[in-house]
């Protein structure tokens, strides 16, 4: 899970890139979705992460672009968004709030 101490980034370096957490005022971080991580579940496999948003809700949420999908990671398990009741094409930015998932299509 992500909190307040943590930070969040995109390393875009390599396919599919991967999320880091780094941890404020400590000398190093971890991967926690794609290259390196140690996530399971039906999306912790990724093609393009493309965006990274700490939600609301202790979760945070990768945008696969080639996948063109959403997915919200929490405890180390990874879940897609909306499960196929929206159709994306080449997403590019994601943004997530108190009231919703939204997605630059």
């Amino acid at each position: 899970p992500t909190s307040k101490r943590t930070l969040l980034f995109l390393d875009a370096a390599g396919e599919p890139g991967r999320i880091f957490q780094w941890f404020l005022r400590a000398h190093g971080g971890r991967s926690v979705a794609g290259k390196g991580s140690d996530l399971t579940g039906p999306g912790a496999d990724f093609e393009e992460i493309a965006d990274v948003w700490s939600g609301p809700d202790d979760a945070f949420y990768v945008l696969d672009r080639d996948a063109e999908r959403v997915v919200r990671v929490s405890d180390g398990e990874a879940e897609v968004v909306g499960k196929g009741k929206f159709k994306l094409d080449r997403p590019c930015a994601l943004c997530v709030g108190k009231d919703g998932v939204y997605v630059l299509d």
